[in-house]
C-alpha cells in the first residue's frame, strides 16, 4: 500500500477486506454443508440403485437359463389364411327379382323412378 495513505483509510480498507472474506468464508461453509448433503444423499441412492441392479442381473440370468432349456414345444404355425373371393371381378348376376315380380318391376321401370341396368350400374 501506499505510504500516502492515512490511518483512517488504512482501517476502512482492511475493514473491507476483513467483510469480504468473512462473508465469502460464510458462503462457502453453506456450499459445503449443501454438498455434504447431496453427497450422503446420492450414495444412498446409489446404493439402492446398485443392489437393485445386482437383484435384477442374477434374476435375468437364472430366468434366461431356465427359459433356455424349457421342454415346452413352440405353438403350431398358423395356416396360410383362405383367399378371400373376389366379388367384383366377374360380371353381376341376373337380377335377383322373380318372375311374378318382373312386370311390376317393370311398370316401375317405365315410370322413371327407378332406372334398371342390363350389367353393373
Amino acid at each position: 500500500m501506499s505510504s500516502q495513505l492515512s490511518v483512517a483509510q488504512v482501517m476502512a480498507s482492511l475493514e473491507e477486506q476483513m467483510r469480504f472474506h468473512r462473508e465469502r468464508e460464510a458462503e462457502h461453509a453453506a456450499q459445503e454443508a449443501f454438498h455434504r448433503d447431496q453427497r450422503a444423499i446420492h450414495a444412498a441412492e446409489y446404493e439402492t440403485v446398485a443392489q437393485h441392479y445386482e437383484a435384477f442381473k442374477a434374476s435375468a440370468s437364472a430366468a434366461a437359463e431356465i427359459a433356455a432349456r424349457s421342454g415346452v414345444p413352440a405353438p403350431p404355425a398358423a395356416e396360410p389364411a383362405a383367399p378371400v373371393p373376389d366379388f367384383f371381378s366377374q360380371p353381376a348376376a341376373a337380377p335377383a327379382i322373380s318372375a311374378a315380380a318382373m312386370p311390376g318391376a317393370m311398370r316401375i321401370a317405365s315410370s322413371g323412378r327407378v332406372r334398371m341396368c342390363e350389367t353393373r350400374c
